[in-house]
């Protein structure tokens, strides 16, 4: 179930960073990273992914076109 829960975890965070695109909330995609990042290699939750593995997501849903 760990994986899956990762998964679904980093999918939650596209999700959210989609959602902050379309409504131009670029500091709240920003300080979600930042937040994430406080975490480093260490995970962020029980079989959540690691604050670095987050980052990246968050990232790379931003650049995402709609």
């Amino acid at each position: 179930i760990g994986p899956e829960l990762k998964r679904l975890e980093l999918e939650a965070d596209c999700c959210a960073v989609r959602l902050l695109r379309e409504r131009r909330e670029r500091a709240g995609i920003n300080a979600g990273a930042a937040a994430m990042a406080e975490f480093g290699e260490n995970s962020t939750g029980a079989h959540y992914p690691t604050g670095l593995e987050r980052v990246e997501t968050i990232r790379r849903c931003a650049r995402l076109d709609p």
